[in-house]
């Protein structure tokens, strides 16, 4: 959690005003007595009121507590906007926050709408931990490269298609033959 933990505040450090501005009001929010800090009572009605269903319990909480205080600071709340904010996902094995690497449904991914996709922690995709009606899993790293081999092709697909045209209408228009 504590590389979580400097990559998002590397991300607020780097924003812009406004998207601070963002991040500070969402710790805000949590914070319900305004006493600077988070504790979990305020967590966990802010995650269930935020419909973070999945994150709002104590475990997740702890996790997210890598002080070890009790209460979350600013950098472990921002942690967690970072967490909701890029869609870290949460394994649907075991449920736990995944910090790593993952497996990605391919299908679920390619047909993703509302419901999301189906993702497991290495743990549980090696032991076979989980009950799924597809096959085909990628990790993320991998995911990520097929898919922009995919974007590549179709665009190269395109790009052929536009120069065959182009080659037939000219080929039409100066071409006596035809």
């Amino acid at each position: 959690m504590e590389e979580l933990q400097h990559t998002a505040k590397a991300y607020y450090d780097a924003a812009a005003e406004n998207a601070k501005q963002v991040a500070r009001d969402f710790v805000a929010e949590m914070d319900h007595d305004r006493d600077g800090v988070v504790c979990l009572p305020e967590f966990l009605r802010f995650a269930k009121v935020k419909g973070y269903v999945r994150m709002s319990n104590p475990h997740f909480f702890r996790q997210l507590n890598t002080s070890c205080t009790g209460k979350l600071s600013f950098d472990e709340a921002i942690t967690f906007f970072y967490i909701v904010t890029s869609a870290r996902p949460l394994c649907d094995g075991c449920g736990h926050l995944v910090l790593g690497i993952f497996f990605t449904c391919v299908k679920c991914f390619d047909d993703a709408d509302e419901s999301g996709t189906f993702n497991l922690c290495t743990g549980c995709f090696s032991r076979s931990k989980y009950v799924h009606s597809h096959e085909h899993f990628l990790d993320n790293v991998v995911l990520l490269h097929a898919k922009r081999r995919e974007l590549k092709q179709e665009r190269n697909k395109g790009f052929c298609l536009a120069a065959i045209e182009v080659a037939c209408r000219l080929a039409t228009r100066f071409c006596t033959i035809m």
